[in-house]
C-alpha cells in the first residue's frame, strides 16, 4: 500500500482561490496528481479577511522520498512556506486545520477492494455501435469532470475505476468518447493514457452564447458569472453571461469551425492513427461488411475495418499497406466510405440545425457537438445537433463527401 503523508503550507499575501488556481496548474502540468490527489485548507482562508492560513497537502510516499524533487516542486509553484520538519500523519490534521475539507478538485475516488476486472488493452477504441446507451442525470457525470479536472491525467484503468465509483452504468469508453466530443478530455498515448482539457471559452457556432470546455471545478464556477443547462449522460453545459469578458479564461471563439477546417479530408484520416502489427496466423480474422465482420479471411485482402480474436476481440482498419488503429466511428465512416456507403444528412438554415442518420469519425463529429457544447439527442433513425452554420456544414461537407439535404 502507498504511504502517505501531509504537509502543512503557510500562505500569505495571496487569497485561497489564488493559491489553489497556481497549484492546480502546476500539479497538471507537472503530472503529479497520482502524488498529490488532496488538499485541506481552513475554511477561514476563504474569508477576504484572512492573509495568512495554511494548506496541507496529501503526499505519497514515491514523492516525499525524494525530498529534491518535492523541494524543486515548491521552488517552482511558489504559494507559500512548506513545514518541513513537521511532516503530518493523517491522525495530525485536527491540530493543524480548523474544521478541514477537501477542495473536491483534488479528491480522489477511492478504489473498492473487491477484485476488478482489468480494462481491456482496446477498450479505449472498442465497438460501441451495438451498446445500449442509458439514460443519465448529469450529477455523476459532473463528478466525474471534477475528479478529471483534480487528476489533470492518469491511466485507461484509472477513468474506467471511477466511472466504476460514481455508478455509472454506461460502458467507460462510450463515457469518455462524450468528453472527447465536447472538448474536456482526450486521449494520451494511443489511448493508454488520458488527460483533461485545460479551461477554455468557447462560442456557439451561431454567436448566439459562450460556454466552457475543459477543466472545471465547484470553485472555479462560483466565480464566474454563469448559467447551468443539464444534459443526459454528460456534465452540465455551463453557459456564460453574454457580458463576461474572459480575462481569466482563453477565449477560443468559434472552434467548431476552427476545428472543421484544419480536419483532413476523409481519405487521409488514418495517417492520423496507429500504426500497429497483429500476426495474422494467431487471430482469427473478420472484415466489415458494412452491416457487420461477415467475412472471413487469412488475412486483410482490401481496404477496410477488420476484427482480429483471440482470447480478446481488436478493431483496426487496413489502408492498404498497413493496420492502423482508429476510434470505432471512423473505423467505421472509412470503411463503407470505401464501399461507397455515405450517411444521410439533413440541414436546416432556418433553424441551424443538422440530423445525420450516423455517427462521424471522433475530430468531425466533435466540430458539430462543439458548434452549441451539448451532444447530439437521437431522432428517428439518426442524430440532431443543434446551433449549426452553414459554413461548419460546408466545412464538413469538403471533408466528408457528404451529400447535404438542405430544409
Amino acid at each position: 500500500m502507498t504511504e502517505k503523508k501531509y504537509l502543512a503550507i503557510r500562505c500569505q499575501g495571496a487569497g485561497i482561490e489564488t493559491t489553489l488556481q497556481k497549484l492546480r496548474r502546476f500539479i497538471r502540468q507537472l503530472r503529479l496528481a497520482d502524488l498529490v490527489p488532496a488538499v485541506m485548507y481552513e475554511r477561514g482562508a476563504q474569508s477576504q479577511r484572512r492573509r495568512e492560513y495554511y494548506i496541507v497537502l496529501e503526499v505519497h510516499s514515491e514523492l516525499f522520498n525524494k525530498p529534491p524533487r518535492l523541494e524543486q516542486f515548491f521552488r517552482e509553484v511558489q504559494i507559500g512556506e512548506p513545514l518541513w520538519d513537521q511532516w503530518l500523519q493523517e491522525s495530525d490534521l485536527g491540530e493543524w486545520l480548523r474544521e478541514p475539507e477537501s477542495t473536491q478538485f483534488f479528491r480522489q475516488i477511492v478504489r473498492s477492494n473487491a477484485v476488478r476486472k482489468p480494462a481491456q488493452p482496446d477498450d479505449p477504441f472498442g465497438r460501441l455501435d451495438q451498446e445500449p446507451a442509458p439514460v443519465e442525470s448529469a450529477e455523476a457525470f459532473n463528478k466525474l469532470l471534477y475528479w478529471l479536472s483534480a487528476r489533470g491525467s492518469g491511466t485507461w484503468q484509472a477513468f474506467c475505476d471511477a466511472c466504476e465509483a460514481l455508478k455509472i452504468a454506461a460502458k467507460p469508453r462510450r463515457v469518455f468518447r462524450r468528453l472527447r466530443l465536447l472538448g474536456h478530455a482526450e486521449y494520451l498515448d494511443h489511448g493508454k493514457r488520458w488527460q483533461v482539457c485545460p479551461p477554455r471559452m468557447a462560442r456557439s457556432a451561431d454567436g448566439s452564447y459562450s460556454y466552457l470546455i475543459g477543466q472545471r471545478t465547484p470553485s472555479m464556477l462560483q466565480t464566474l458569472p454563469h448559467q447551468p443547462v443539464p444534459q443526459s449522460n454528460a456534465p452540465d453545459l455551463i453557459k456564460l453571461s453574454p457580458e463576461y469578458a474572459a480575462d481569466s479564461l482563453s477565449d477560443l471563439d468559434v472552434v467548431s469551425l476552427r476545428l472543421a477546417e484544419r480536419l483532413p479530408r476523409w481519405r487521409d484520416l488514418p495517417q492520423r492513427w496507429q500504426k500497429v502489427n497483429l500476426p495474422h496466423l494467431r487471430y482469427r480474422i473478420e472484415r466489415w461488411d458494412g452491416s457487420d465482420f461477415r467475412i472471413h479471411v487469412e488475412r486483410p485482402d482490401r481496404i477496410g475495418m477488420y476484427r482480429y480474436t483471440d482470447q480478446l476481440e481488436q478493431h483496426v482498419f487496413y489502408d492498404g499497406s498497413a493496420l492502423r488503429r482508429g476510434d470505432w466511428y471512423g473505423m467505421q465512416y472509412l470503411a463503407e466510405a470505401h464501399l461507397g456507403k455515405f450517411p444521410q444528412c439533413r440541414y436546416s438554415k432556418a433553424h441551424h440545425a443538422c440530423w445525420l442518420s450516423a455517427h462521424l469519425p471522433d475530430l468531425y463529429e466533435r466540430a458539430l457537438v462543439l458548434a452549441s457544447g451539448r451532444l447530439p439527442e437521437p431522432k428517428g433513425d439518426g442524430w440532431l445537433f443543434t446551433n449549426v452554420s452553414s459554413a461548419l456544414m460546408e466545412a464538413l461537407r469538403a471533408r466528408l463527401d457528404l451529400s447535404i439535404q438542405e430544409d
